[in-house]
């Protein structure tokens, strides 16, 4: 995915149509069958629905030159929790063209939910196994700045990764800080105050006012730990028993919020010593603003397996 294929590359026009620069007003079209279409997007508005439509069509006919133009021609910067890589706007077209050289012909990458808009969005979003060695899900926190990408940053679980293995950072490269300067910090009023009084919560171990900004029929989802709770009830008692451990639980810090009315994610770092240290909590809202559902990826290359175990086992009720 990375480390030795990062060399330079020359890269051409696929033989396909090239894409256009993107734009709301011109949406890209998809031809028949590039990529799955199955995102949920209830939850996004229709030029964001529109952008994406547009970067994965170019992204998945494996065209540098149609995908990175969806990324600020000036500030457009990427970032990849799982190896530690944040990529500046300079090095993002050779980086572009070194991922999609390597890639495999079948090789696909596709949403699967969708949220916020064109300020900040939240995307959950598969990338096949001849893509980058292993199948990736992942939660992708996105700023746009003059309807462009000026941040991506994807969050993945890395453990047992034969790339992560491969090519992460050393810990004294990985970054500290992933770039949310960049965002112009428009994020909607409303999530915003959803997540500091949930974020705020956890952190403080308080886990029944947590608890008190859920929808009866919420789900909780943990992709790093294979775990999912459904209903409040359920998710309280996961809470009381997990909060001190989970590293998005007691001591942790919201770092950046993407998303619009309608829901979003989180960005945090967990307390000094957590299973992960760097991770994102993705966030839908209904109607009346209580939490429908919560799903959590982070970097889990440093946990120990025992860490993993006992972490999992709280997901059991006794």
């Amino acid at each position: 995915m990375y480390g030795s294929f990062f060399h330079v590359v020359a890269f051409g026009l696929l033989s396909y149509n090239v894409l256009a620069a993107p734009s709301a007003s011109q949406p890209v079209q998809r031809p028949p069958g590039l990529w799955p279409h199955l995102a949920e997007q209830s939850r996004a508005s229709r030029p964001l629905v529109d952008f994406i439509e547009g970067y994965f069509t170019a992204k998945n006919l494996h065209q540098p030159e149609a995908w990175t133009p969806y990324f600020h021609p000036t500030e457009g910067t990427y970032g990849d929790v799982g190896l530690g890589n944040l990529f500046s706007q300079l090095e993002l077209s050779p980086v572009i063209g070194t991922f999609v050289s390597a890639w495999g012909p079948d090789s696909r990458s596709y949403p699967l939910r969708i949220v916020g808009d064109t300020n900040s969005a939240l995307l959950y979003m598969i990338d096949t196994p001849d893509m980058f060695g292993d199948e990736l899900r992942i939660l992708v926190a996105l700023d746009f700045k003059d309807g462009l990408i000026v941040r991506e940053v994807d969050y993945w679980d890395p453990r047992r990764n034969t790339v992560a293995e491969a090519n992460r950072v050393p810990p004294e490269q990985y970054p500290t800080d992933l770039a949310s300067a960049l965002s112009s910090n428009t994020t909607n009023a409303t999530l915003r105050k959803v997540v500091n009084q949930f974020s705020s919560a956890l952190s403080n171990g308080d886990y029944e006012s947590a608890v008190s900004l859920l929808a009866p029929d919420v789900v909780l989802e943990d992709f790093s730990l294979r775990a999912r709770i459904d209903g409040r009830l359920a998710v309280e008692k996961y809470l009381k028993r997990a909060v001190a451990s989970l590293p998005y639980g007691i001591g942790s810090v919201v770092n950046h919020i993407v998303g619009n009315e309608h829901g979003g994610a989180y960005e945090w770092t967990g307390k000094p010593g957590a299973a992960g240290r760097n991770g994102i909590t993705a966030i839908e809202l209904d109607g009346g603003y209580l939490i429908t559902r919560l799903t959590s990826i982070w970097d889990t290359f440093n946990a120990s397996h025992s860490t993993m175990q006992s972490l999992v086992g709280l997901s059991i009720e006794p």
